[in-house]
């Protein structure tokens, strides 16, 4: 099964939630990482809504070749205290995948297995990267800060204008050594790589991203975008 792309899109989906900037700076060299984590951070209760477009690429020491992967994802955080976030990824390729949380449920279709996992959002609830996107944590609590070694790709824009950070976990995790972001000028989140411990290497590159694009919609339009019927034939699995 498929699910590497799941949990790198889901570890994606929280840090992009938590360090969302609305307003536009320009990262000075003078900035230390931890002054520019603080920055981000501190947009987490600001945000509302986000959209964008991602690729995604995959590598691990024994693979011939890159996974690769692309799509758009959604996300949006309740007004009311008690509200769920929600999120939704539609992969396009390397097949049709559609992954959609209400806080509650986990929703995974492969079209390529025709499946549909259906998972409490519970299990996920000891996993570090999750803690951010429902908002348990803060970065600098559970990440050692650290100015990167060495700039990431970034589909050629101007390095003098991004500012690359490191994260180290303080406490270890099972499937993350470390995080490399990609934060623009503008402090928004421009790419991210993610180390695991078998040292495979994902990274994933965002455009055409959209603060806040679904603040003008309808409850019943945002609630359409987190529906997903699958197909008559599809197998249902519950965990």
């Amino acid at each position: 099964m498929n699910r590497p792309c799941f949990y790198y899109s889901l570890v994606l989906s929280v840090l992009i939630i938590s360090m969302l900037l609305p307003t536009t700076a320009v990262l000075g060299n003078s900035d230390k990482p931890t002054e520019t984590i603080a920055r981000v951070q501190q947009t987490y209760d600001q945000l509302q809504s986000l959209s964008f477009s991602f690729s995604q690429s995959s590598q691990g020491p024994f693979s011939t070749q890159d996974r690769l992967g692309r799509g758009q994802a959604i996300f949006l955080r309740s007004a009311e205290a008690s509200g769920q976030a929600r999120m939704r990824w539609d992969y396009e390729e390397p097949d049709h995948q559609v992954l959609i949380s209400d806080g509650e449920t986990l929703r995974m279709y492969f079209a390529r297995l025709q499946q549909q996992i259906i998972t409490p959002t519970t299990a996920l609830e000891q996993d570090l990267t999750y803690s951010f996107f429902s908002g348990r944590t803060r970065l600098d609590e559970s990440f050692e800060i650290l100015a990167a070694d060495q700039a990431l790709p970034a589909d050629g824009q101007n390095l003098s204008n991004l500012a690359t950070i490191r994260l180290l976990p303080k406490k270890e995790q099972s499937q993350i050594r470390e995080i490399q972001l990609i934060i623009g000028a503008d402090f928004l989140i421009r790419g991210i790589e993610i180390v695991d411990h078998f040292d495979t290497r994902t990274i994933l590159t965002l455009s055409d991203i959209q603060p806040n694009s679904l603040k003008n919609l309808a409850p019943a339009e945002r609630d359409q975008l987190f529906f997903f019927n699958p197909p008559p034939d599809t197998e249902i699995i519950r965990q």
